[in-house]
């Protein structure tokens, strides 16, 4: 982020390490990044008096020799006589496997099963594994049978080190390839290390695996050792569920790194679902980062293989909206990073939010005509689908009449078009204050209390408008669509009780 062409590249990385276990007890593939080339085992290696199993298993480790280099890794295949419990183990949690992995564990004895919350791969444990595919039933079955812990950290130096391979050389070479080519995959999963299963499941948007993590206690504000939280990840990602429950949960909205604050990250990546989220949530639009880059000045100056101009412009218009301070030059303005990147709609945008501004700040008319002006270019903004710039003028007139019950139901309506309806509803109950026998007010309530779904107080609402008005078809109609949203809510709500 920041300069054009600048950025951090996480969560696909390549996998390191590794190394080959010994003689008849057990064997492993081991990988660095690198050309081709290949280690083997030779019958020798094999079972005693068994030179068939021997061959085969030899046959079998040149196979996962070639195809590891096909994948561009360097391994060394070592062929043992048996597969080791904790193998079996990381096996079936790959394939997700429950019932296999409760006969493997009632298999084990004492001292194996201690050591299995212990088991890596690369630095990569079961639990990781599991969050980042999204096995709901495993994570359940590790951490509330097993007692892995939700806030263990991915490290490459600590835990029982084993890599998954060699030793499955008894099964069908089919199964072998699978093997490898899952090992490979979760081995590119982390790169950070001190990542927690949360942030696998975050990564790899995980929904329902990240609320179940955070309901058991899974820490949300826990960074790695880059010093990214999982609230970084998700506003990168862009999945809008996720940001929700972290919040929701009591992830910081400004949790601070590198790169700033995840309104940082997700404006740098054009991802104005979550700019919007965020914000909702009280971001700060004007932090800066260590280098001095503001979420406005962050979103236009990513480049545009990341950022297209059409989402850059909705992020900026966001930003603007909450208080962004787009004059301010850190040391270039955001007017000045956009024209140099050749953003034209989102330089059209800036020269006239500043043109309205200033000619509001040194119109020499009177107040009632700098108003009257503002809001002409508030509603020519609303019809152009631009609420956003709808809001800023309509805030601007506000300034020099605030007692206008109107400038309020305009902008109500335009949080709520713009997908802001906690703060539609507060205009709305400031134009019923200035204006209590207008029905419009009472209207623009309903309509903010059934986005946030709270049908209850719409019908109150509408009911309020009704019987100031009841010739009003806008309001009857409300009335009873909010009547029908509360009952069918009512009905879900009981047939959910009554399932066993």
């Amino acid at each position: 982020m920041g300069k054009k062409g600048k950025g951090r590249h996480r969560g696909r990385g390549g996998g390191g390490g590794g190394g080959g276990g010994g003689g008849g007890g057990g064997g492993g593939v081991g990988g660095d990044r690198g050309g081709g080339g290949s280690g083997g085992g030779g019958p020798g290696m094999g079972r005693r008096g068994s030179d068939a199993r021997a061959q085969q298993a030899a046959a079998a480790a040149a196979a996962i020799s070639g195809i590891a280099t096909r994948l561009g890794f360097v391994c060394t295949v070592n062929v043992g006589g048996g597969m080791p419990p904790q193998m079996e183990f990381l096996m079936a949690c790959t394939d997700g496997d429950v019932a296999r992995l409760k006969e493997v564990v009632d298999s084990m004895d004492e001292d194996d099963r201690e050591s299995l919350a212990t088991v890596r791969m690369e630095g990569y444990g079961p639990l990781f594994e599991a969050a980042s595919s999204g096995k709901i039933d495993l994570c359940k079955y590790l951490v509330e049978e097993l007692g892995f812990d939700v806030n263990a950290e991915a490290s490459r130096d600590s835990g029982n080190a084993i890599v998954m391979g060699a030793v499955v050389c008894e099964a069908s070479l089919d199964r072998v390839r699978n093997r490898l080519y899952l090992t490979m995959k979760s081995l590119t999963i982390v790169t950070a290390l001190g990542m927690t299963p949360l942030c696998c499941a975050v990564l790899d948007g995980q929904e329902i695996t990240v609320k179940y993590f955070l309901d058991k206690g899974a820490d949300p504000n826990k960074k790695d050792a880059e010093g990214f939280a999982p609230l970084h990840e998700a506003a990168k990602i862009g999945h809008v569920g996720i940001p929700r429950l972290l919040l929701s949960k009591g992830a910081s909205v400004d949790v601070s790194s590198s790169e700033g604050t995840p309104l940082h990250v997700a404006a740098s990546n054009g991802k104005s679902s979550i700019v919007q989220i965020l914000l909702e949530h009280h971001a700060n639009p004007n932090v800066m980062t260590p280098d001095c880059y503001t979420p406005l000045t962050a979103v236009l100056s990513a480049t545009p293989e990341i950022v297209n101009e059409s989402e850059c412009l909705k992020c900026m218009k966001l930003l603007i909206k909450a208080g962004a301070r787009y004059k301010l030059a850190t040391p270039d303005t955001p007017l000045e990073i956009a024209t140099r990147n050749d953003l034209t709609e989102c330089v059209a945008y800036l020269l006239e939010i500043s043109t309205v501004v200033k000619l509001s700040e040194h119109d020499k008319g009177s107040d009632g005509d700098r108003k009257s002006k503002l809001k002409l270019h508030g509603g020519k903004a609303f019809e152009e689908g631009d609420y956003a710039g709808a809001i800023i003028f309509y805030t601007e007139a506000m300034k020099l009449d605030p007692a206008d019950a109107t400038l309020y139901s305009n902008r109500s309506l335009c949080h709520l078009r713009s997908g802001a309806a906690q703060e539609a509803l507060l205009d709305a109950n400031d134009c019923i204050k200035l204006k209590p026998e207008w029905t419009k007010g009472y209207y623009r309530k309903g309509c903010a209390h059934m986005a946030l779904k709270e049908y209850k107080e719409a019908c109150t609402a509408f009911m309020a408008g009704t019987k100031l008005d009841p010739l009003s078809d806008e309001m009857q109609n409300a009335f009873w669509e909010a009547a029908k949203a509360m009952k069918n809510e009512y009905m879900a709500g009981r047939r959910v009780s009554s399932v066993d």
